[in-house]
């Protein structure tokens, strides 16, 4: 069975999701060993496109670091 929810690991990596939802997600993940693979899988492509982002310019003030 696939969880619905394993597309928002990418939103919620990328800081997409509102602070509820987010937190939401948190909560939901904690539970869900489908939703924390895709955390793990996808979190070394965030992490270059952070610094990627770092430095050709910097991340602006309302960006958000993957929790």
């Amino acid at each position: 069975m696939h969880c619905p929810h394993i597309t928002t690991s990418a939103c919620y990596l990328l800081g997409a999701l509102s602070n509820g939802e987010r937190q939401e997600f948190y909560r939901h993940a904690a539970d869900c060993a489908e939703c924390r693979q895709g955390i793990d899988d996808l979190l070394p492509v965030v992490l270059v496109l952070w610094r990627t982002r770092a430095l050709l310019g910097g991340p602006d003030e309302d960006d958000h670091w993957p929790t």
